[in-house]
C-alpha cells in the first residue's frame, strides 16, 4: 500500500504541473492559495464579468444562432450590471455598468444601436472617462448579427481599419467581449476570423436550443465542424421570454434596405475578403472520431 501511495505521488509530480509546483514551492503556495482566497471574497471577485471574449455563433436559417447570442447577452446584463466590483487600476471598489451595442434590436435589455466598428473604438476610449468621472467600470459587450452580411456593407467595412483590429485584440484590456453570429465560420471576413477564439455550432429541436463549443482555429484549419473534437457541450429549453427577447426582423430589414441603395459590396469584394485558405485536416490536433477514422483509412 505505501508503494502504490508513493508511485501515485511520484506520478503526480512528474504529469501534475500543479502538484509539481506545490511541492517545490509549498510555502509560497499555500500563502498565495491563502491570500488569493481572503481578495477574491473582500472584492467581490463572482460579481466581475468576464471580458476579453471573442466568439461566433454559427448554424443555417432558423438553427437558433441569434437566439442564442441574445439570451446570453441578456443572462450577463442581468447577472452583472450595478454590481460592485474592485478595479486594480485605481485600488478601490466601483460600480459596474454592462453596456450592450448591437445591430440587432434587443427587447429584453437596454441597447444601443451599433451603426459601425468605428462605435467600439471610440466607446472604449470614451468608456474610460465616463468611468473615472463616476467611479464606475464600463463592461461592453458588443453583438454584430449576421456578420458574414453586414461586414459585406460598405458602413461596416470601411472603417474596419488597424485601430479596430487592436481594440480587437487587446479587448480585455478595454473591457470588451464581440459576439457575433454567422451561418458559417468560413463565411466571415478573414480579419474577423483571425481574432476569433470559440466557434458555437447551434442546432435547435423544438423548444431545446443545443451548444456545441469549438476551438476556432481548429475550426479555420478543418474547414468543418465535423473534423473536430468539441471542446464542450450545452443545451437550454427556450421560453416564450427567451423567444421574445429580441426582434427577430430588425436585422433583415436592415440589410434589404442596405442592398436596395447599394451600400453593399460587389461580389469580387466580398470573395476577396473572406480569403478562405484550403482546409487542412492533417493540421487539426484535436480531431473527431471521425476524422481519426479518416487517418486511419477506415
Amino acid at each position: 500500500m505505501i508503494f502504490a501511495v508513493i508511485f501515485l505521488l511520484v506520478l503526480l509530480f512528474l504529469f501534475c504541473q500543479t502538484f509539481h509546483q506545490a511541492v517545490l514551492h509549498p510555502f509560497k503556495f499555500l500563502f498565495y492559495m491563502a491570500k488569493d482566497i481572503v481578495l477574491y471574497v473582500v472584492h467581490r471577485n463572482w460579481n466581475r464579468c468576464i471580458t476579453g471574449r471573442l466568439v461566433c455563433y454559427f448554424a443555417h436559417f432558423g438553427g437558433g444562432k441569434t437566439l442564442s447570442a441574445t439570451y446570453y447577452i441578456t443572462q450577463l446584463y442581468y447577472k452583472y450590471n450595478n454590481k460592485r466590483v474592485y478595479d486594480r487600476n485605481r485600488g478601490k471598489m466601483v460600480l459596474q455598468k454592462v453596456e450592450v451595442l448591437s445591430n440587432a434590436q434587443f427587447v429584453s435589455i437596454p441597447y444601443s444601436p451599433l451603426q459601425s466598428l468605428r462605435d467600439i473604438t471610440a466607446r472604449a476610449a470614451h468608456n474610460r472617462e465616463i468611468d473615472l468621472a463616476n467611479d464606475t467600470l464600463t463592461v461592453t459587450i458588443i453583438l454584430i448579427d449576421e456578420a458574414s452580411a453586414e461586414l459585406n456593407s460598405r458602413e461596416y467595412k470601411s472603417n474596419f481599419d488597424m485601430d479596430t483590429l487592436n481594440t480587437l485584440i487587446t479587448c480585455r484590456h478595454y473591457h470588451l467581449n464581440l459576439f457575433y453570429t454567422s451561418q458559417k465560420f468560413k463565411l466571415t471576413d478573414a480579419l474577423l476570423r483571425s481574432v476569433t477564439q470559440e466557434c458555437i455550432c447551434c442546432r435547435k429541436f423544438w423548444r431545446v436550443m443545443i451548444k456545441t463549443g469549438y476551438d476556432a482555429d481548429q475550426l479555420e484549419v478543418a474547414g468543418d465542424a465535423l473534423l473536430v473534437k468539441p471542446l464542450y457541450r450545452r443545451s437550454f429549453f427556450i421560453t416564450d421570454k427567451i423567444y421574445n427577447g429580441y426582434d427577430t426582423l430588425a436585422t433583415v430589414d436592415k440589410l434589404r434596405k442596405g442592398a436596395e441603395m447599394g451600400k453593399m459590396l460587389t461580389a469580387a469584394e466580398i470573395l476577396a475578403l473572406r480569403g478562405n485558405a484550403a482546409p487542412d485536416a492533417d493540421s487539426v490536433s484535436r480531431p473527431s472520431r471521425r476524422l481519426r477514422r479518416m487517418r486511419q483509412g477506415k
